[in-house]
């Protein structure tokens, strides 16, 4: 559940992480369309202030020449001798920049000199003509202690505007105007200082007079002396003048054709008639935003992209994880099989979507796999459990499904639509094809399949319930010697039944005092002397009656409750053995038999220890059973357990020992003291002489691994005869005496003990 969480949260990193860099952008773009219009602004402006301090500078300086030149006139008596000062007046007007020609006039206006006019400017306008049009300002000239500007005139001859000057010359002492003198400069000298300034080609300072001619621009001129640049000025100059401000912003259209760009002004004025105008298009502005966000907006691009990456990467290892998840949870690892728990689903779906549609389920177990583990390794056994589906395969339709339940169990559904004879006929095809050798690591290797099968509908309809059915075959299967296909029946029904009774009863059985130990002597084979006795569990249940242990045993292995039992047995055994001892005053040993899930516990050698010491006893009377099974499940823990035993001093005895398939394989690598002949040699020892040979050989083998040799199942003194004539130890059977409960086993001791030879050979 938090994997899914995981996986939908991750939706929203994308989104979330464009909307936070989106807002970021739009909050970097706002703040910078701020300050890109604040430089802008302020850009506009500095060049406004600098135009108008040029022009007041430039004013400043005609106003200290001008003053100089009067009073040099003054001095030389010009205003009564004009040609005394002419040459002066002429110098001065050759000399200053700008200057075309300069004039004297009295202060009632009468003009007594003015220069020559330069060839560059002939047809001029004469300066009395200028100051008779100009009488105005020439009085307020008389008034200002400053230089006095009238409007523009335009002169044909050199094309450029002038621009008359009017300043009232001074009594240094009495300040009384004593003279005025007059001039025509050219209007571009008052921008002079911008000529060689590089104002960029979308900016321009204009000059240009209330009635909305421009006098003079730089950079270019002829832009704005063009009929849509007069428009263009004339409109401004009407909101110019509409503001009644002498300084200020607008923002106005340049219309040209079917063209319009805005133009953004700041004007500021520079005389009674003329403005100073700096115009530059809005299209700047947005430029010199964008060219700030630009950055921005390639650095927002890039982490979109790397974001979308990322996340592209993000959700893709997600998907992968999420697919391997499922890949994992529906399947087997080792194999990459389908596992138990998908194949009870697709079966489910499967019942749902087509009732009607039979089909067959198999487990297959492959026989003594263990056995492959321990002598080939576990690499050698992993590498058959993947080529076992490869044989499986090719028998398989393309619609069977195929599954590992776990261990060496398979699980195979036909649901092709043969009727139950045809899947039979694949059923012994696949235990066939597994019967063929396998070839691993340059190792041939040979196994053999017990197969469990049940069908749907006939005999479940339910996934759990056909799964138990077929299990209860493939148990039956195991019953009936492995290597073989079983497929369920009611008589395995009942069997099955018959089992989950057993479970439920044997669950508290020993608390109920149903569990019982009886005991089956054992005695020299040379002497007939009673020396223990063997621990044998009995179960008399009050609705099942007496149950063999060959029945129940199996069943407490399959639900856990063998060591219970176990423990019982041991218990019991030590606590009679330890009764018998002191009754009769001599130091009989016992035999238990040991569960493989108990020899394996790892408490099992502190339990032995505390009986041990709970009943005094001497760690030699006490001998533990275990059987073939129990070694070849986990060698090395038996062995480490087995080891242990023998160092407290407790016997180690191998049950049932030539029964198996690798007893000589590992019974010399184990410290046991004892191994037990099966019953089945002994059976047939008087009148087989196959079987006689194999006891001698067992025999034999016990003496040269100087093993104690117990033979059990002696039934007749024939029997007796033969195990002494091949030096046997111990015997054990029914010639001797049925297994016994304890007090019938006391009794038992009384008579064994008066005449022990009595029992021998009789």
């Amino acid at each position: 559940m938090l994997n899914i969480l995981n996986f939908r949260a991750s939706g929203w990193v994308l989104p979330l992480a464009i909307f936070v860099l989106t807002l970021l952008l739009l909050t970097f773009a706002v703040q910078s369309w701020f300050v890109s219009r604040s430089v802008f602004d302020n850009e506009i402006a500095h060049i406004n202030r600098v135009a108008l301090q040029n022009a007041r500078s430039v004013m400043i300086a005609r106003r200290e020449s001008f003053n100089l030149l009067g009073q040099e006139l003054l001095a030389l008596n010009a205003l009564q001798q004009p040609d005394a000062g002419r040459d002066t007046l002429e110098k001065v007007a050759f000399f200053m920049p700008g200057v075309v020609s300069l004039g004297l006039a009295r202060s009632d206006g009468q003009m007594v000199l003015y220069t020559t006019p330069r060839e560059s400017h002939a047809n001029p306008v004469t300066l009395p003509n200028l100051q008779q049009q100009s009488s105005r300002l020439f009085r307020k000239a008389l008034d200002s202690e400053d230089v006095v500007t009238g409007p523009p005139v335009w002169q044909n001859s050199s094309r450029e505007w002038m621009l008359p000057l009017f300043y009232a010359v001074r009594d240094s002492y009495h300040g009384e105007v004593l003279a005025v003198l007059t001039g025509l400069v050219r209007l571009q000298d008052r921008l002079a200082r911008w000529d060689g300034v590089d104002l960029g080609t979308d900016t321009s300072v204009v000059i240009v007079s209330s009635d909305g001619v421009p006098r003079y621009a730089v950079p270019v001129f002829n832009a704005y002396d063009s009929h849509a640049g007069r428009a263009f000025m004339q409109e401004l100059m009407q909101q110019i003048t509409d503001s009644k401000s002498d300084e200020g912003w607008l923002v106005h259209d340049w219309k040209q054709d079917r063209s319009r760009l805005t133009y953004r002004v700041h004007y500021s004025r520079i005389g009674d008639d003329l403005f100073n105008l700096v115009v530059r298009p809005q299209s700047s502005l947005w430029q010199a935003w964008r060219d700030r966000i630009e950055p921005a907006l390639l650095a927002f691009l890039a982490l979109l992209l790397g974001s979308i990456g990322v996340h592209r990467i993000v959700l893709r290892q997600q998907q992968l994880y999420q697919h391997n998840l499922l890949f994992q949870a529906h399947h087997d690892p080792l194999t990459g099989l389908l596992n138990r728990a998908r194949l009870l689903y697709l079966m489910k779906e499967s019942m749902l979507d087509d009732p009607e549609v039979a089909f067959s389920l198999l487990i297959i177990d492959l026989d003594y796999f263990n056995r492959i583990n321990d002598q080939h390794g576990h690499a050698i056994g992993d590498a058959l459990l993947k080529l076992v589906p490869q044989r499986l395969q090719s028998i398989l339709s393309p619609g069977d499904w195929l599954a590992r339940q776990g261990g060496d169990e398979f699980l195979v559904v036909f649901r092709n639509e043969l009727s139950f004879r045809g899947r039979d006929v694949l059923t012994q095809a696949i235990k066939a094809a597994l019967e063929e050798e396998f070839e691993i690591h340059n190792r041939v290797i040979s196994v053999s399949a017990s197969i469990g099968v049940a069908n749907f509908p006939r005999d479940a309809i339910d996934p759990n319930d056909l799964l138990g059915k077929a299990n209860a075959a493939l148990y039956q299967a195991k019953g009936d010697g492995r290597n073989c296909i079983v497929h369920y029946s009611d008589d395995i029904a009942a069997l099955s039944r018959r089992s989950k009774e057993l479970e439920r009863q044997l669950d508290g059985c020993w608390q109920r005092n149903e569990m019982q130990v009886h005991y089956q002597p054992q005695v020299d084979c040379r002497t007939g002397a009673l020396i223990g006795a063997e621990a044998l569990v009995r179960w008399k249940n009050k609705s099942l009656g007496n149950v063999s242990p060959a029945e129940f045993i199996p069943v407490a292995e399959a639900i856990g409750a063998v060591r219970q039992i176990d423990r019982f047995v041991m218990a019991e055994a030590c606590a009679f053995i330890h009764q018998i001892s002191q009754q009769f005053s001599r130091p009989l040993r016992i035999s238990i038999n040991l569960s493989p899930e108990h020899l394996l516990d790892p408490a099992m050698i502190t339990e032995v220890t505390e009986l041990i010491r709970r009943y005094d006893l001497a760690p030699q009377q006490l001998v533990l059973e275990i059987t073939e099974t129990a070694v070849l499940n986990d060698f090395e823990r038996a062995a480490q357990q087995v080891s242990q035993l023998r160092a407290l001093g407790v016997g180690v005895s191998v049950d049932d020992f030539g029964t198996g398939y690798s007893s000589l394989s590992y019974i010399h690598k184990l410290p046991v003291t004892e191994i037990k002949i099966d019953r089945s040699f002994v059976d047939q020892i008087a009148t087989d002489l196959h079987d006689r040979a194999l006891t001698s050989a067992v025999i034999a083998m016990g003496k040269r691994l100087h093993l104690e040799v117990v033979a059990e199942g002696v039934e007749t003194a024939s029997q007796w005869q033969i195990l002494l004539e091949q030096h046997c130890d111990t015997l054990q059977g029914f010639y001797i005496s049925k297994p016994m409960a304890a007090s019938d086993f006391i009794a038992f001791m009384d008579n064994y003990s008066e005449e022990p030879q009595a029992f021998a050979l009789r």
